[in-house]
């Protein structure tokens, strides 16, 4: 059975998508639970910022151009 063949309709990506989105969730948690938020917010803020885009490049880059990316397909007026 292909990986994901059953969720293709609901999750949109590749499984190392969804595994980035995790592991930036899991860091932001524990940033958050060491109180780095409230003793060092500009650490925090820098941190957020490295991670966000961490992740959005880890999700964008090695996509190919045709690749599905979101639900709807888009449609690209002609001028």
């Amino acid at each position: 059975m292909k990986n994901g063949i059953l969720t293709n309709g609901i999750f949109i990506g590749r499984l190392t998508d969804w595994i980035v989105l995790i592991v930036a969730f899991v860091v932001l948690g524990a940033i958050g639970k060491a109180h780095i938020h409230t003793s060092a917010f500009n650490l925090f803020a820098g941190a957020c910022f490295l991670i966000a885009l961490g992740a959005v490049l880890a999700v964008v880059l090695p996509h190919r151009r045709g690749d599905r990316v979101t639900r709807e397909v888009i449609e690209i007026p002609e001028d």
